[in-house]
């Protein structure tokens, strides 16, 4: 989203500026109320571009009120502010806001405008940004592939916005796991951005990073360590040791040495993305609390339970009291799980059993009783009562788990490998080898052909 920024203050000098200049005649409270709109326009522009995010919100709102009501919902000012309305709340990570705002801001532009039009494209990128944070990849990649028709059509296939879509389309596929569709846009969006930027530039850092995130998912982590610090690098450079945008790579980097068993090497650069946040963000800010949950997993890597726990409980109270203590919020609900890993660790197992069936709860609601998300939270509940010896308890929670795996199609998957060993695992515990065998098997016939 970050990377429109350019499209999103002409939008919103567009709706301050221009709005009334071709009207006819106007009433006076007509013209007034079109003049209290601009100012209030112009008062969010000067907070948008301080980074003022959340005071530029109200002001926003109050502005889109005047022309619903001066302009009618079909106008196009009236979609010019619901987009930058929906981007606001996007850098104040209130996605479950912003993306109906995306929506109904699309729906206006698009009659307005056509189809093919800029702010369309806009909006498409904004709303695809909104759909890979909350989960919805297959949404989030129908909006990229269409913006990115659209803006090839409007520019030509070497372009600014282009490359942006291009690697936003590619981090998409790699989320999906369409490695062979993710690989060459990758290399497309890297060469472009090279070439027309610079190899300094912090959209070249950013492509690298989401480049480095699809090699450590598969694996690679050779190929994914030099990407992260060559992105490193780049921000250093350009913006200094202490930029936010260092935070996100530095986690990353930490993330491969975890994968790595190299938890010592980790927790520096997990502790200098927190550190960074902290001297730049609110105590409140919720990437404050991404960052606790961050370096409460590299200590949890390290079996340092004790030190986990008060992060993720840092953070699960950072996020209640930015979204509420009865949210869907699928983050709360896997930081919830994060604590409940640490509680059982512990032997808090009546805390670990309330925060499990917490995140269940949430997760049930947020991404439905069939989701791999949900079959995650049975298998942390099934280890938690299988470690008490609660085996009646625990095994209807790993068959619920692996038969929503079977019918998510993650058939070949590790997911299912972990849930199946789980299985055999508790069966072997009492007694009965005979009905492990099979599920070893399984398990491990999944892992010798994993890539």
């Amino acid at each position: 989203m970050r990377s429109f920024n350019r499209m999103i203050i002409a939008a919103i000098l567009a709706a301050a500026s221009c709005v009334g200049a071709d009207e006819p005649k106007q009433d006076a409270d007509h013209a007034a109320q079109l003049k209290d709109a601009r100012e209030l326009n112009e008062r969010v522009l000067k907070l948008y571009q301080a980074g003022r995010f959340a005071e530029a919100t109200v002001p926003a709102e109050q502005a889109l009120a005047i022309y619903e009501k001066a302009l009618g919902p079909d106008d196009p000012e009236v979609g010019r502010c619901l987009f930058f309305l929906a981007s606001l709340n996007d850098y104040q990570r209130k996605y479950a806001v912003a993306g109906p705002l995306f929506q109904r801001a699309l729906a206006n532009l698009e009659k307005a405008f056509g189809p093919d039009h800029p702010t369309v494209v806009m909006c498409l990128y904004g709303l695809g940004g909104i759909q890979n944070h909350l989960g919805k990849q297959l949404e989030a990649e129908k909006s990229y592939e269409r913006a990115l028709r659209i803006q090839e059509k409007l520019a030509g296939p070497i372009d600014r916005q282009v490359l942006d879509i291009v690697s936003a389309l590619a981090a998409t596929y790699a989320s999906l796991r369409k490695y062979r569709e993710a690989e060459p846009l990758f290399r497309r969006a890297l060469a472009g951005q090279e070439k027309m930027l610079g190899p300094d530039d912090r959209a070249v850092a950013l492509t690298l990073g989401r480049m480095a995130n699809m090699d450590s998912a598969q694996g690679k982590y050779a190929e994914a360590k030099p990407l992260l610090e060559r992105g490193i690098a780049i921000f250093e450079k350009s913006a200094g040791p202490n930029d936010l945008g260092l935070a996100d790579f530095l986690w990353d980097l930490a993330w491969l040495n975890v994968k790595e068993g190299k938890g010592a090497v980790a927790e520096p650069l997990a502790r200098r993305a927190l550190s960074i946040r902290e001297k730049s963000l609110s105590p409140d800010d919720i990437d404050i609390a991404g960052s606790l949950n961050h370096l409460a997993l590299v200590y949890t890597s390290e079996k340092k339970y004790a030190l986990a726990e008060p992060l993720y409980r840092r953070a699960v109270a950072i996020k209640e009291k930015a979204v509420g203590i009865n949210t869907n919020d699928p983050w709360l609900a896997f930081t919830l799980m994060n604590l409940a890993n640490s509680c059982k660790e512990l032997g808090k197992y009546a805390d670990a059993e309330a925060l499990d069936n917490r995140a269940l709860a949430i997760l049930e609601k947020a991404a439905g009783p069939d989701s791999v998300e949900v079959a995650e939270v049975l298998n942390n509940m099934g280890r938690l009562y299988a470690g008490q010896k609660k085996y009646g308890q625990a095994e209807p929670l790993y068959r619920r788990a692996v038969a929503i795996f079977e019918r998510a199609g993650v058939a070949g998957r590790p997911e299912l490998a972990a849930a199946l060993t789980n299985l055999a695992e508790l069966c072997e515990q009492q007694g009965r080898h005979a009905d492990a065998v099979p599920l070893r098997q399984r398990a491990e016939a999944i892992r010798a052909k994993a890539p």
